[in-house]
């Protein structure tokens, strides 16, 4: 005889997926099903009436906090892998095609300092010929 499970996604049956529904359990049961600590009255007595509404049932007030929970941020099991790194801009050499001068570019901004042109092409140190047959 199987046990029964206290899954709050038994609601959705078959739909939508195992993996989804993992997660959404997992965000129910750590931040909305739980009792939060009232920011006015300091009473473990917070509920979440919907996205977003919170009530506190020891001093009356409903007041509004994040969708699934109160203060907390929820981190997700991606952003917990990979800790953000800073992105390296490489500075690449472009030559101006109007006044053919060297050109070095590290942002986002694509112009020639002296002309202002938008027309750049990679300077290349070798030349290679190719004979048409």
């Amino acid at each position: 005889m199987e046990t029964k499970r206290k899954d709050p996604t038994k609601r959705f049956g078959t739909r939508y997926g195992r993996m989804l529904k993992d997660r959404l359990a997992k965000v129910e049961v750590e931040y909305c099903r739980k009792k939060n600590k009232c920011p006015y009255c300091c009473k473990n007595k917070v509920k979440r009436l919907a996205v977003g509404i919170w009530f506190c049932r020891g001093c009356d007030t409903k007041f509004t906090g994040k969708a699934y929970s109160l203060f907390k941020k929820i981190v997700t099991k991606e952003q917990e892998e990979k800790p953000s790194e800073p992105e390296v801009i490489e500075a690449m050499k472009y030559k101006c095609f109007d006044c053919n001068k060297k050109v070095t570019l590290a942002g986002k901004r694509i112009r020639c300092p002296y002309c202002g042109s938008k027309m750049l092409y990679k300077a290349r140190d070798t030349v290679t010929k190719v004979r048409a047959r």
